[in-house]
């Protein structure tokens, strides 16, 4: 088990981006990430304030981001000092922050249903596949309606009538969020 401050070889976790692959930590300083680099930062870490914030455990992105289908989803490495904000990396609260992150590589929408399929409900306070398929299918009409409203929400931004760049992109990967639906049955 990792404890808070702990240095240790790797961790393998997910990290959650806005469409364009930026995070914007608590101090609204804009950070932009690329698959295949690795970051690193002097300080230790600290949750919610200063590091690389990930969740050991796939499920955990959803119950602090929402369920979104215009998120990106990264499978990353950490290491170097991680923080926790419970007793260890596997109990709640699950969320972490690491001074070393690799981003490994970007999941296809596929790739979360069919994590996000496994599952189970466990507890009435975490989100299980039911209730993610559930949201994200109303995540998706609202989308299939994006001309009633005339804009959309992406991260933290309102765009009005979206660029055409930015449309492409939430049309494919709207289509690909419906066929992964389909195909595992949620």
């Amino acid at each position: 088990m990792i404890s808070k401050n702990t240095r240790t070889k790797s961790v393998k976790g997910w990290k959650a981006f806005y469409y364009d692959m930026t995070a914007r930590p608590d101090k609204g300083v804009v950070f932009q990430y690329k698959v295949g680099r690795r970051y690193t930062m002097k300080e230790t870490p600290v949750i919610c304030e200063r590091g690389f914030h990930f969740y050991p455990e796939f499920r955990d992105i959803y119950d602090y981001h929402g369920v979104e289908f215009d998120i990106r989803i990264c499978e990353i490495k950490a290491s170097g000092d991680i923080t926790t904000m419970g007793h260890n990396l596997f109990e709640p609260d699950r969320k972490a922050a690491t001074n070393r992150i690799t981003i490994v590589r970007e999941l296809e929408p596929r790739e979360v249903v069919e994590m996000m399929s496994k599952v189970p409900c466990d507890s009435p306070n975490r989100l299980d596949s039911g209730t993610f398929a559930y949201a994200l299918r109303e995540n998706l009409e609202r989308y299939r309606r994006i001309d009633e409203f005339d804009y959309w929400i992406l991260g933290d931004l309102r765009v009005s009538k979206a660029p055409e760049e930015i449309r492409k992109w939430l049309d494919e990967r709207y289509a690909k969020w419906v066929n992964a639906l389909e195909e595992f049955g949620l």
